[in-house]
């Protein structure tokens, strides 16, 4: 779901104040009006966040739980939040490149668009790792 959607979807509720129940315990919700941001919440928490501007941004916070990160996924415009051995990523099946993924740490992660996570992160078939990503990630959640 991209930012127009969940705008549009958000409209169609009774009371925009209140949000509009999308699925069980998560409902569409508008965060700042004058921004036009709307969110995903599950259960009292913003998980996904949709920008006017295009970026999204992902919010776990202490709850990196299946349950959360299948809510996050099945509304992520692209790409994909996952758990192996231990470490929470943010991965992309690039069309052209191969797959990328960026490795979490933290509780919160925001992508300015698909063609920026792209550029920023690039691609080399096997997916990325190593000690720059940290101060990466950094700079982008920050």
């Amino acid at each position: 779901m991209n930012w127009l959607k969940a705008w549009d979807t958000l409209q169609t509720a009774r009371n925009v104040q209140d949000g509009k129940p999308v699925a069980k315990n998560a409902r569409l919700v508008l965060v700042d009006k004058e921004r036009r941001t709307v969110a995903l919440r599950l259960y009292s928490t913003n998980v996904l966040t949709w920008f006017a501007d295009g970026s999204i941004e992902l919010y776990w916070g202490s709850w990196d739980t299946v349950i959360t990160r299948r809510y996050i996924n099945d509304y992520l415009p692209f790409g994909r939040l996952y758990r192996d051995r231990g470490q929470t990523y943010f991965g992309y099946n690039a069309s052209e490149g191969g797959f990328v993924r960026v490795p979490l740490d933290g509780e919160r992660f925001r992508i300015l668009s698909c063609k920026w996570f792209l550029e920023t992160f690039g691609t080399n078939g096997q997916g990325r790792t190593g000690t720059n990503w940290k101060a990466l990630t950094e700079r982008v959640r920050g």
